[in-house]
């Protein structure tokens, strides 16, 4: 999968996500967000992901299995869980995913604007959430996101 992501950045323009994105994957990348949230809204907003599809948990537990997922992922010996040195930290607790994509919008732009970021990006409004697309859909769509934006860092591409 290391390969495959390297591969992909070096081809395209591209956003990406994941817990070592900026520290390991892609290190040199132009702009790196790391976008977070308090525990409790994430297992909201995970818990109620849960529940729109049907499955019946306890928020206790998902905000359990968060907070343990976390420390886990934190303390590792490889590719641990934490923002890149050179990343701009993103709290969108509180926030839509509209207003989370505004927030992230403006770091890049700002980026742009001073000549620290390779790109300029604009927000699209995200009426039609639509669905995961394979890697071979993504050359064809003009925009896209994940999901499952409300427990993980959301995912756009133009």
């Amino acid at each position: 999968l290391f390969d495959l992501q390297r591969d992909i950045a070096k081809r395209n323009n591209c956003i990406m996500d994941g817990r070592d994105i900026g520290t390991v994957v892609l290190p040199d990348a132009q702009v790196k967000i790391f976008l977070t949230a308090s525990p409790e809204e994430r297992a909201t907003r995970r818990y109620n992901e849960l529940i729109e599809k049907g499955t019946q948990v306890d928020y206790k537990d998902v905000l359990e299995d968060l907070i343990q997922r976390d420390y886990n992922d934190s303390h590792r010996e490889i590719a641990p869980l934490k923002p890149a040195a050179d990343s701009i930290v993103i709290d969108n607790t509180g926030l839509t995913l509209e207003g989370s994509m505004l927030a992230v919008l403006e770091h890049i732009n700002k980026g742009y604007e001073t000549g620290n970021s390779g790109a300029i990006f604009k927000f699209v409004s995200f009426s039609d959430p639509g669905t995961n697309p394979s890697l071979g859909d993504l050359e064809h769509q003009e925009h896209h996101h994940r999901k499952d934006w409300k427990t993980y860092p959301f995912i756009c591409y133009y």
